[in-house]
């Protein structure tokens, strides 16, 4: 990311709602991806594959849509 000569806030990737933080990041070649989560205090993990995936991701700078998955994600993986 390239810094700013005389400081300033940087640059934005991409604009979030007032009270709303990015929780996590996940690269996927768009085959599959993996995640897990919580579902009441078990652990859970699903598997969307490309189909799925493409029903979720979003354009440039805009955020993807939310995944139904039935538990509270909190990590991602391939």
């Amino acid at each position: 990311m390239p810094a700013r000569p005389n400081g300033g806030v940087g640059v934005q990737l991409i604009a979030l709602p007032e009270g709303v933080s990015l929780a996590a990041v996940a690269v996927t070649d768009g085959k599959a991806l993996v995640v897990s989560g919580v579902r009441r205090r078990n652990r859970a993990a699903e598997t969307l594959d490309g189909k799925q995936l493409a029903g979720h991701e979003g354009k440039r700078a805009q955020r993807g849509k939310l995944c139904d998955i039935g538990f509270r994600p909190d990590r991602f993986g391939r």
